[in-house]
């Protein structure tokens, strides 16, 4: 049987002189778009473009992104997946989860039949405007955050075949991202803080729920995502200080890596220790996690959200002022970041209390202004 190179070339007459561009033929039958060789004789083409495919650059075989993907993001079969954690990443499971469900739902009808190679940016941002538009199961239309989360799932997919090789160029990289334009979380004023955290007043505005007043109470004043909150055990928890490693997947109930993927020490006060202690003791918490009423597992954070909610309800702040003002649990972290940052402290310092680096807390703040660290730890002591 006489071997076809996978490729054609053919010549092109530009103003000043004539260029070979070569194709290649898709499974359907269709060829590909013309690229150009860079070479003006037919035996200089081919020789090129002979060279391209042992290199891998001009592809010879073709995947659908169905048959590519057919395994993607489930989560113990997912070479992209199992990769990651060899290598020492993280990947939830409950990111894996979604992802599968987008792939399935949101990107195999559109791109599934579709070659690796024939998907192109205009063909991604298209499908994103698109999305943008569709109405979700709430009566509304999703937003550029939302847009953005299932584009990763593609954009995940086809830079990882270019990495392998199984791609020439993932069309991704030349795809323009939708503009997220996301509403800043609201913070409580200093009145309203007082109102809550009065001990004199717990029996009102926490119906003598001492665990939840606790667990607000900390997350002001150390600004831990709630996960973080809820993922933080007794062993990591000292008189000075706490080691802020996990966050809690409230889906698979697990522990998990931070957000940032980083560890950290964060400073608390001697009155905030002592609080910790008194909750243990009031719930007889013996289990592993410091906000637990089971001692098994954390406790959920829908009951997180109940109790917060009926706190602020109690002070006056209603279900319809804490939507205008976007109020949530997560205001406890931009609340204490604006404290931080009215109080001077420096940009270096506060990025590391709210997430990025860890060392022994002896050595944690050793390259940071001394009276830097006096304020944070006058600020710390003031609220907790």
């Amino acid at each position: 049987m006489r071997y076809r190179e996978p490729f054609t070339v053919f010549p092109r007459k530009l103003k000043k002189k004539t260029i070979y561009y070569f194709q290649t033929r898709l499974p359907d039958g269709a060829r590909t778009n013309p690229k150009s060789t860079g070479q003006d004789t037919v035996s200089a083409a081919k020789a090129w473009c002979q060279k391209q495919v042992k290199s891998g650059k001009i592809a010879t075989k073709y995947f659908t992104l169905q048959e590519y993907s057919k395994n993607w993001y489930l989560y113990n079969t997912c070479p992209y997946i199992k990769g990651k954690l060899k290598r020492g990443g993280t990947f939830s499971r409950a990111r894996a989860k979604a992802m599968r469900v987008w792939l399935e739902k949101k990107i195999w009808p559109i791109f599934g039949s579709k070659s690796l190679n024939e998907i192109t940016p205009k063909m991604i941002e298209e499908w994103m405007f698109k999305l943008k538009d569709e109405t979700t199961t709430m009566g509304t239309t999703r937003s550029a955050a939302s847009v953005s989360h299932i584009y990763a799932a593609l954009r995940m997919l086809l830079n990882e075949a270019e990495r392998l090789g199984d791609l020439v160029v993932s069309p991704c990289r030349r795809v323009k991202p939708l503009k997220e334009n996301g509403r800043k979380k609201g913070i409580l004023k200093r009145d309203e803080y007082e109102k809550l955290f009065d001990p004199d007043t717990i029996e009102i505005v926490w119906k003598n729920r001492y665990f939840h007043y606790v667990l607000n109470l900390f997350a002001c004043a150390t600004g831990l995502r709630q996960g973080e909150c809820l993922g933080l055990q007794w062993e990591n928890v000292f008189e000075d200080h706490i080691y802020v490693c996990h966050s809690f997947e409230k889906q698979f109930r697990e522990l998990k890596n931070t957000k940032t993927e980083q560890v950290r020490n964060v400073p608390i006060s001697s009155r905030m220790y002592s609080k910790l202690l008194q909750m243990k003791m009031m719930y007889g918490n013996s289990g592993p996690y410091v906000f637990s009423l089971d001692s098994e597992f954390p406790i959920y954070d829908s009951t997180v959200r109940k109790w917060y909610d009926r706190a602020l309800n109690n002070i006056g702040i209603e279900k319809d002022q804490r939507k205008t003002r976007n109020l949530s649990f997560h205001s406890w972290r931009h609340g204490l970041n604006t404290r931080l940052i009215e109080a001077g402290l420096s940009g270096e310092l506060i990025r590391e209390i709210t997430g990025h680096k860890t060392m022994k807390m002896t050595q944690h703040y050793s390259h940071v202004d001394t009276a830097q660290v006096d304020k944070l730890r006058q600020i710390i002591e003031e609220i907790g």
